[in-house]
């Protein structure tokens, strides 16, 4: 019994000094507005099994595209190829590549000047909008084919400081950091005395309890 009581104190005592030191105040803040408005537009095009042919009907959302990126000359276009889940990494990070390299030569084909404001990079099948379950065949084509995917992304190019995404943190006093350490410290001592004291009350009841006789009826 006094080794059990003995061991909840001592875990008492460890919880009280391991609350002592946490201290939300140094949370680092980050503005969600900021993050996202460095995005001006997303669009995806789709593409047939195997295929880097982009069709008629993507044809026109690329030209809107184009058209944003021209009246916005701060923005830069990242075009990102995706396939779906089938074949080797070597063969959909290729096939990828090729998708956003079509994406890219039609931006280019309807202005020129778009060229140095892009860039081109390839996923393969490491990153699928869905993952494909089902067993039934058409399900599963239709999952396939969402994707088979070129994903264009215009984002802000500017390099002002009102652009970047910023990380707020609360400004540190050191003239308040110090009262709080001390008063952290203050806490831990006392909660130190504390404990201890309650252990030594119970050996001294423990101790008393051995000594008192037995009364024989």
């Amino acid at each position: 019994m006094r080794y059990q009581l003995i061991v909840a104190n001592l875990i008492l005592l460890c919880l009280t000094l391991n609350g002592c030191h946490f201290n939300s105040k140094h949370v680092p803040l980050v503005n969600v507005h900021n993050l996202f408005s460095n995005i001006k537009a997303i669009d995806k095009v789709y593409f047939d099994l195997d295929k880097t042919v982009i069709k008629d009907s993507d044809k026109v959302l690329l030209e809107k595209l184009v058209q944003k990126a021209q009246e916005d000359p701060t923005t830069d276009i990242i075009i990102v190829g995706h396939t779906d889940t089938r074949g080797t990494d070597e063969y959909n990070l290729a096939l990828g590549e090729q998708r956003a390299n079509a994406v890219r030569d039609f931006i280019v084909s309807c202005d020129k000047s778009l060229e140095k404001r892009i860039t081109v990079r390839s996923k393969g099948k490491s990153e699928p909008a869905i993952l494909v379950y089902s067993n039934n065949p058409k399900e599963a084509e239709d999952a396939h084919a969402k994707n088979r995917r070129v994903v264009i992304t215009l984002v802000n190019n500017s390099t002002s400081t009102d652009n970047k995404v910023p990380t707020t943190t609360t400004p540190f006093n050191e003239e308040a950091h110090n009262t709080i350490s001390k008063d952290e410290n203050n806490t831990q001592q006392q909660a130190e005395s504390d404990n201890i004291n309650n252990i030594n009350t119970q050996q001294k009841l423990e101790q008393d309890n051995n000594n008192t006789p037995e009364v024989n009826n």
